[in-house]
């Protein structure tokens, strides 16, 4: 029997172990109620036309969702279901269900549901199975089994691709609150068999593989100012379960792929995170270290940059009693760690930020971010110029937020503004790849408190340039919102304009804006809102989006 299959009754086994032996000791709350209750559920519909070029969405849509959470004697049994409309066949609805309930330190799982053990095991993945998660004192445990993604064999729509069938599980035990530490276990495997013409994925989506085993902590010290983090693994990834097998590695006896799932396209790898951070009221700095070696990769997250090296320090302060805030960040990445790449690159990131708020009416906030990146060849013989990339990117950004507030009357005004450059600054150019953005937005809001309405106004102004183009982009919107029926009717209505300038043409484009909220009864209410493009010029086009929908809270 294979270790899949074992493990997995491992997990089994110490789930209902635990259950047997804490359950017993659990009692009912006497003084607890004994039924409650809440939660919304809900649906929406929605249209879309439009003329002019091709249709971007389907006509028709539809939604439902509902959350409901039951607690019965201390227990609480969380539940949640979203259905819509997906692809470009009406007859394949796509729909999720989960329940999560939670007894004191006891967390089941069960149906769509997410969970987290570190982030190079599993975390962020979405699963139709089983978990269960117990943190009584200080003890932590948690396991998982489910799919992680089903098999595609005949596409529904142009972003589908074939894919097999993946299936996973995992387990995390550790020890600790605020000072923890955790090992955890991750494997995820797609099914060769789960596709009935696999022949269709040679090139396209190969069967993949992966097993990963991490371990992960913190420790606080110092009335918790200062913090030491960590987060460690290592793992095999087979990128093709199809290629022969391989026997007898390292003189283990016995296949290693009966554990491992290795083969002639799989390789391990390691990763590791860690960080060290001191705070207090005032003042802050810490400092992280991140490595991630080539070809690491873990199926339990969506997505996982490898190939890695970064250094980053961060500080920050509070003066003039909390009312400025100063904080600045500073890293350097590289790739290439394994230098079997012909060319290595450098990154470094930089950017500090400001903010000031000089009464309860005006605040101010400076950003500035510095991005820079250099590529050299390792192998010069390959091409003429040792170094392909030298570029520096700029950005700067101001805003201020002016309140007044009368009886009568609010009035709100906002100004942003914002310098971005791409500067190329290598020493021989075929042509040069910076540019140049320039952007300020303005916007007036009244309120009339008594009369419960309000109207805003705003300006925009976009300028961009590069060696190829240059680009003008300007306008203005007005927007009206209301509050009628003793509040339980709420309408929103927004006209905007903007005219795009190239230098062989220009654009108008026109967006109208509605929307209306009604709270008919109680916990109840309806929504609408639509939207209307008008385009006038070289790609002229017109299109409507309207949607309506119920929600209820009970």
């Amino acid at each position: 029997m294979k270790i899949v299959l074992f493990n997995k009754w491992i997990i089994v086994g110490i789930t209902l172990f635990c259950f047997a032996l804490n359950l017993d000791g659990q009692t009912i709350d006497p003084k607890a109620k004994p039924f409650k209750i809440n939660g919304s559920i809900g649906g929406n519909a929605s249209y879309n036309s439009i003329s002019g070029i091709p249709q971007r969405r389907q006509p028709y849509g539809y939604g439902l969702f509902g959350t409901v959470n039951i607690q019965l004697y201390g227990w609480s049994l969380p539940f949640s279901i979203a259905i819509s409309q997906q692809g470009s066949s009406f007859s394949q609805p796509f729909s999720r269900f989960g329940v999560s309930p939670q007894y004191k330190w006891i967390k089941l799982y069960a149906g769509y549901r997410n969970m987290n053990f570190s982030e190079f095991t599993l975390g962020g993945v979405t699963f139709l199975g089983g978990g269960v998660e117990l943190t009584p004192g200080k003890f932590r445990f948690a396991a998982m089994y489910g799919r992680l993604r089903k098999a595609i064999d005949q596409p529904q729509n142009q972003y589908e691709i074939p894919q097999y069938q993946r299936n996973g599980y995992g387990f995390k035990v550790g020890f600790g609150t605020k000072t923890f530490i955790d090992l955890s276990f991750f494997n995820a495997k797609d099914d060769i068999n789960s596709l009935p013409s696999p022949d269709s994925l040679i090139l396209r989506n190969p069967p993949e593989a992966s097993t990963t085993l991490g371990l992960n902590g913190r420790i606080s010290m110092g009335q918790d100012h200062w913090i030491f983090d960590y987060d460690a693994a290592i793992g095999t990834y087979t990128r093709d379960l199809r290629v022969e097998e391989i026997e007898n590695i390292g003189g283990l006896g016995g296949s290693i792929s009966d554990y491992l799932d290795v083969n002639a396209s799989s390789n391990a790898a390691f990763a590791a995170s860690t960080g060290l951070e001191y705070k207090n009221q005032i003042f802050s700095l810490g400092g992280k270290y991140r490595y991630v070696q080539s070809g690491f990769q873990t199926l339990g997250t969506n997505y996982l940059l490898n190939d890695l090296e970064m250094i980053t320090i961060k500080g920050g302060l509070n003066l003039i009693k909390n009312r400025m805030n100063i904080n600045g960040s500073f890293g350097i990445q590289n790739n290439n760690l394994s230098e079997r790449k012909y060319a290595k690159t450098s990154r470094n990131i930089g950017s500090a930020s400001i903010n000031y708020r000089a009464t309860d009416q005006l605040s101010f906030n400076v950003i500035y971010s510095n991005f820079s990146i250099y590529q050299t060849v390792i192998r010069d013989s390959i091409f003429a110029d040792s170094v392909m990339v030298d570029q520096m990117n700029h950005l700067v950004n101001f805003g201020a937020t002016y309140i007044v507030v009368s009886d009568k009357y609010t009035h709100s005004y906002m100004l942003n503004t914002s310098f971005q450059e791409l500067a190329d600054q290598r020493e021989n150019q075929t042509y040069n790849a910076g540019n140049q953005l320039i952007s300020l937005i303005f916007t007036y809001g009244i309120r009339f408190n008594e009369k419960k309405f309000g109207l805003t106004f705003g300006a925009n102004y976009q300028d961009f340039s590069s060696l190829f183009t240059a680009q003008s982009r300007y306008g203005a919107n007005v927007g009206f919102n209301i509050q009628l029926l003793e509040r339980k009717l709420n309408l929103r209505l927004k006209q905007i304009w903007n005219r795009s300038v190239l230098v062989d043409r220009f654009d108008n484009i026109y967006n109208t804006q509605l929307s209306l909220v009604y709270a008919f009864v109680k916990k109840h209410s309806l929504t609408f809102s639509s939207a209307f493009i008008s385009r006038q010029g070289v790609n002229s086009f017109t299109e409507l989006t309207a949607s309506i929908g119920y929600r209820a809270r009970f």
